[in-house]
């Protein structure tokens, strides 16, 4: 039954990827100067602490491309997810539609804690963008004149070549099984 397809897929993995491939998680520079684009590398052991790490890495980068004092009273982020990776999840044949995301879990490119959620990567998006307001703030204690903010906006595939702006290297193969 299901635990034999457990240990298939398991061992399956292992063989095809080995035991060291990384998921790597990216935040990639958007369009604009205040834009940055969360790219999913299929890691499904990502972890809030994770996740804030990499909002911290993010800000440290960021905050040198805050306003001259004077220039502006504001510096908002705008957070989109790239989670094209892997196509939108649909159910295996012959699976029951209650099934997703309830008894089985959707494979997407972002996913954090092992949450059971039909668009995961928005949920990671709007975490990422809530720490990464958290985050500037704090590397930026000295602009009292500005507020600081960041939001998440949405889905938008990255740019073909897009500067990395932070980069989580991620979990390996091994620690998903």
């Amino acid at each position: 039954g299901a635990s034999t397809t457990k240990l298939l897929t398991a061992v399956t993995s292992l063989a095809t990827l080995g035991s060291t491939t990384r998921f790597p998680t990216t935040v990639l520079d958007g369009r604009r100067a205040t834009e940055v684009v969360l790219h999913g590398g299929g890691d499904p052991m990502l972890t809030s602490a994770q996740v804030s790490a990499l909002a911290r890495t993010t800000a440290k980068a960021l905050a040198s491309r805050a306003p001259a004092a004077g220039a502006a009273t504001t510096f908002r982020i705008t957070v989109k997810v790239d989670d094209t990776l892997y196509p939108v999840p649909t159910r295996a044949v012959g699976w029951p539609a209650h099934y997703l995301p309830y008894v089985v879990a959707p494979v997407r490119p972002l996913i954090r804690d092992l949450r059971n959620s039909w668009d995961s990567a928005k949920d990671v998006g709007t975490y990422f963008a809530a720490r990464l307001a958290v985050e500037l703030k704090a590397a930026l204690p000295a602009r009292t004149d500005l507020a600081v903010s960041a939001a998440y906006s949405g889905k938008m595939a990255a740019a073909e070549g897009a500067p990395v702006v932070a980069r989580f290297a991620g979990n390996t193969s091994a620690s998903a099984l």
